[in-house]
């Protein structure tokens, strides 16, 4: 771990900065056209989503007397400097993958199933090292052991939002899909708040579910045309 427990809040915070990178990925691959009111309207959905998740961030542990000396302390050599750069550059790769797949989904006419087979392969490959450790247990109980209706149910939702968020990039772009990414965390906050009984929902978990709202309707707002430049003798 490069980020100790006290920065957990600030990698949360940071990462949203993938938002803005899938926007800068989207002008230089795509060549799309941004204007300065929607990128107003970014800038406001990543500090709305950092405003939602972070009361999710686990506190830091007190200290104790134990752990004073920095040559005791299990943190003492985190590099908070390498934590930012591995976030930053993290950013990078979540914006580049998003806008890569949705460039070759556009620019080809494969159908979205032929990028999920290919995406597939390497998951079946790391299902492959896992059945290998695993090879007694199954063998002896059989595959499917475990598998109860809601692990079914929750293949389903797999299943289906893998096929979602590529029609989401064919037939929209990586930006409305993070708007709806970020949508959806405000909503999963809340369900998840409502069956566990937990309604208290601090006041940033507000204010960041307002700001999500208010930059999601910004972004939506269809722009002015520019008025025709009258050229006059």
């Amino acid at each position: 771990m490069v980020l100790n427990a006290g920065c957990v809040d600030v990698s949360q915070v940071t990462y949203q900065l993938k938002i803005l990178t899938t926007a800068v990925f989207s002008v230089v691959l795509l060549g799309k056209a941004i204007s300065l009111f929607k990128w107003l309207s970014l800038c406001a959905l990543m500090c709305g989503v950092a405003l939602v998740q972070l009361p999710r961030a686990a506190p830091p542990p007190p200290p104790s007397s134990s752990s004073s000396s920095s040559s005791s302390s299990p943190h003492s050599h985190d590099s908070p400097m390498v934590g930012l750069v591995a976030i930053l550059l993290a950013c990078c790769c979540s914006g580049f993958a998003s806008v890569y797949f949705e460039k070759i989904l556009k620019t080809t006419t494969a159908s979205i199933w032929l990028p999920n087979c290919q995406l597939a392969f390497f998951s079946i490959v790391l299902g492959m090292v896992a059945y290998s450790r695993d090879y007694k247990a199954i063998r002896q109980h059989g595959f499917f052991q475990g598998y109860n209706t809601l692990v079914w149910v929750m293949i389903t939702l797999q299943v289906l939002g893998g096929l979602v968020v590529p029609m989401v990039l064919k037939y929209a772009d990586s930006i409305l899909k993070g708007f709806a990414t970020s949508i959806s965390l405000v909503l999963d906050a809340i369900i998840s708040a409502y069956y566990l009984g937990n309604l208290n929902l601090s006041s940033t978990f507000i204010a960041g579910s307002l700001v999500v709202m208010a930059a999601t309707v910004m972004y939506a707002m269809p722009e002015k045309p520019k008025p025709p430049v009258v050229l006059t003798a």
